[in-house]
């Protein structure tokens, strides 16, 4: 797989950890699976002296913590390691991380590469690396 793909994946996914440690750290609990987080209601909440905005969505949720804005969903058992090609094409935008030298077009290509070479797995709506 990319190099660049990867840094960006474990990037993201590093961000979604931080993303549920404020959750967990404001007393609101992980779900267990995405229905179950249908149900959980959520407003603006701030952590210590970053404003953090929940903005919550189906499956998922947008975090904003300062500058660092991160959407994801949680997987149909709870998980947080998915994603897929929209949520990590917008965090780079989002968040002007340096994937030169590619372009995004070129980074959506080598995404479907490594899926189709198996590094990348779906299951359910959302993709996770093969070995994690």
């Amino acid at each position: 797989m990319n190099l660049i793909i990867e840094y960006v994946i474990h990037n993201y996914l590093g961000s979604i950890a931080v993303a549920t440690q404020l959750l967990v750290a404001n007393q609101i609990l992980l779900p267990t699976s995405d229905k179950e987080w249908c149900k959980i209601k959520l407003t603006t909440l701030y952590h210590d002296s970053q404003k953090v905005v929940y903005r919550k969505h189906g499956y998922g949720l947008e975090i904003r913590i300062n500058d660092l804005i991160i959407d994801f969903d949680f997987g149909i058992n709870g998980q947080t390691t998915g994603f897929d090609l929209w949520r990590l094409t917008s965090y780079i935008e989002q968040n002007s991380i340096n994937i030169s030298p590619l372009t995004i077009n070129e980074f959506e290509l080598l995404f479907d590469e490594a899926v189709a070479s198996g590094h990348i797995i779906k299951f359910d709506r959302l993709f996770y690396l093969k070995n994690e």
